[in-house]
């Protein structure tokens, strides 16, 4: 999946819904991150999504034992930035994806 705003990218997360309405976010990133003197930023393109790392996401919520039992929804989520004078014009976009987690 693929979050977009060419050279004006606002913000993007990725959040997983399953069950009764639980959910999680996976990952996310924003342009406060990334301020260059060009002030743009296109976002992050070709790169593994949550990081590998000492603590990568996990299906696995601790204290919500229906979290490995269920399908789950990955919904990303982006938004740009792009004004009027008095505030951003665009809402958020969003894309989804379900799959089913076997264990």
């Amino acid at each position: 999946m693929t979050a977009s705003a060419p050279r004006h990218l606002r913000g993007w997360s990725l959040v997983a819904y399953w069950g009764d309405n639980a959910s999680t976010t996976v990952c996310q990133d924003d342009y406060s991150h990334h301020v260059t003197p060009s002030r743009l930023w296109t976002g992050v393109s070709g790169a593994t999504v949550p990081p590998p790392g000492p603590t990568p996401w996990d299906a696995n919520v601790p204290g919500d034992p229906t979290s490995i039992h269920c399908a789950h929804t990955f919904f990303l989520y982006s938004w740009d930035r792009v004004i009027n004078g008095w505030g951003y014009i665009h809402g958020t976009a969003s894309y989804h994806k379900s799959i089913t987690l076997g264990f």
